[in-house]
Parts: C-alpha cells; structure tokens; sequence
C-alpha cells in the first residue's frame, strides 16, 4: 500500500479548494478503512484455514472465537469512524454548495448566477360547451 500524497498547502487557498481538499481526505479515510476491513478478513481466512488443518479442535474454536471476537470489536470501530466521515462529508458537501455569497475569502470568485427563468403563461380555462352553441 502506497502513502497518501499531500498538496502543498498555500495561504492563499480558495474557500472551494479548503472543502475539496477535506472532501479528498475523507477519501483517503474511507480507502485506509477499507484496507483495513480487507486485512480484518484475510486473518479470517487465515485462521479458518487453520481451524481445517489443525488436529485440536477445541483449541481452536477458542482461537477463532477470540479472532471473531477482535474483528467484531474492529468491525464496530471502523463503522462508527464511516458514520463520522459521512457526517463530515454531508457538512462539506452543504457548505460547497452555500460558498457563494456567503464567504471570507478574499480570492474567491463566485460564478455568476442564472436569472431565474419566466414561468411559462397558463393555459386558458376550457370554454364552456354550450356557449360555443349559442
């Protein structure tokens, strides 16, 4: 597994490069977690395969419980760490979309906004069948 690469951090970053760089790390989170989660399964795999070749088995239903038991409490962590970075993100996310016009940073341009379109005219009510007859 490779290391996270960093940008350089200038001052004189934008309010929208501010958010995107926490949104890339909330990725970079999410991807170490998953990594994470994929070892938590391959010892798993390993101690099950073990579990087959071993000629004590009561000995090593006691290791797979202590092992499940570890990944479960692993498992939790990791879950609640995904439920904070999902917060994190929805909070991100909301404050990139409300960035323009509602900012301090000096360098931030704000891209101009649409008119809102007419509303196209209503059509007129039915006339009356009878008055055509009349």
């Amino acid at each position: 597994m490779s290391m996270p690469v960093f940008p350089d951090v200038k001052p004189d970053i934008s309010c929208e490069s501010a958010i995107n760089m926490i949104l890339t790390s909330i990725a970079m989170e999410e991807l170490a977690l998953s990594h994470i989660m994929n070892a938590e399964g391959e010892k798993l795999q390993y101690v099950l395969k073990h579990f087959e070749e071993s000629g004590d088995k009561s000995l090593a239903i006691e290791k797979i419980l202590e092992v499940n038991a570890s990944i479960s409490s692993l498992l939790n962590s990791v879950s609640q760490n995904q439920m904070l970075l999902k917060n994190k993100m929805e909070i991100a996310l909301n404050a990139l979309s409300n960035i323009c016009g509602k900012h301090d940073c000096p360098k931030h341009e704000c891209p101009e906004k649409e008119p809102p379109k007419p509303e196209p005219p209503k059509p007129e009510p039915p006339k009356n069948c009878i008055e055509g007859f009349l």
